[in-house]
């Protein structure tokens, strides 16, 4: 079965429409925003230019890939996002269909690759495309990232409730405390500038414990580049979402994302450190789900697993990787 071309250049990419952002939608288990547009777009371009883009259509699936080649491996295929390994490259409601598809791009592009790293795939997709691989390739299955995800059903109330004693004792504290500093919160849902809503950003980055450790990620050109475009996307289908804390005059924390249907992704979120006792963090997250649940988002991913996010969320997105090898 042949293989049409829909996507060979960075260019191309850009006329990816909204059906795309849908296939990643009803693509069950996988991390719907990171797999569509905003997200896996954006790293194509600005985290892997050296690489050729190679998407193909075949009714309302899609694979999307990227060709790269490396002094040791030689050439190689991966997802459009692979720096976390967040975006799964096959997006369909059947996965005997997006298995299909896959074997037959594969096996059409097979003097193209010799690994292809096939990232953000669920276990059950991860297992039927390794049982059908493995009939002509060497195919080892890998755990991948895992997200972390919470529900807001039921509103504002219901995710509280959902929450511990202490969570939301410390959340009307500190919430009571910072407005009786004069504290405010700006949420924005659109701007007449990207840079200067990352402008933003940067300042308090400027003054968190992040920069200070030399871990800031939007202190690297690359990361930054990325995140920008990636809101710009976000902004161009109205799906931007961001929120600052102010004190004094001055922005003091933030958090930002994209919605993408009824889910939003959370990208990044930071605070001024000297004024940790604020609980600035936890502030600038609960006004954004306030203003989530006003427009009926009813999941919030918080991205990758960390200690402090099990606070939040309720659910583990296990993703998981298969690294399929020619035989030489």
């Amino acid at each position: 079965m042949s293989v049409d071309l829909d996507a060979d250049t960075f260019a191309d990419l850009e006329m990816l429409g909204a059906d795309y952002d849908a296939a990643a939608l009803c693509t069950p288990g996988i991390s719907a925003y990171c797999s569509a547009r905003d997200w896996s777009v954006s790293a194509a371009i600005n985290l892997h230019p050296g690489r050729r883009p190679l998407v193909v259509r075949r009714g309302g699936y899609w694979l999307a890939l990227t060709h790269g080649v490396h002094e040791q491996v030689g050439p190689y295929l991966q997802p459009m996002e692979s720096d976390w390994g967040f975006a799964s490259p096959i997006l369909g409601t059947d996965t005997r269909v997006c298995v299909q598809l896959l074997w037959d791009a594969l096996t059409a592009w097979e003097s193209q690759w010799q690994v292809a790293l096939l990232h953000g795939l669920t276990r059950g997709l991860a297992n039927a495309a390794a049982i059908a691989l493995d009939r002509r390739y060497r195919v080892v299955l890998r755990d991948g990232i895992r997200c972390q995800i919470a529900s807001l059903e039921g509103g504002v109330d219901g995710f509280l409730a959902r929450r511990s004693n202490a969570l939301r004792r410390n959340l009307r504290r500190d919430e009571r405390r910072f407005c009786a500093a004069g504290g405010t919160f700006d949420s924005i849902t659109s701007a007449r500038s990207i840079d200067a809503v990352v402008s933003r950003i940067m300042q308090v980055e400027a003054q968190s414990w992040k920069h200070g450790a030399r871990q800031s990620v939007l202190a690297s050109p690359r990361y930054r580049a990325f995140y920008t475009d990636a809101l710009g996307r976000a902004q161009a289908r109205g799906g931007l979402r961001a929120c600052f804390a102010t004190l004094d005059g001055r922005d003091v924390a933030y958090v930002f994302g994209g919605v993408l249907g009824d889910q939003y992704r959370g990208f990044q979120l930071g605070y001024d450190e000297s004024l940790a006792t604020f609980g600035l963090g936890n502030q600038v997250q609960l006004q954004m789900i306030r203003g989530l649940c006003a427009e009926g988002v009813q999941a919030y991913d918080l991205g990758m697993e960390m200690a402090y996010k099990g606070r939040w969320a309720e659910r583990l997105q296990r993703l998981h990787t298969l690294v399929v090898v020619k035989p030489s």
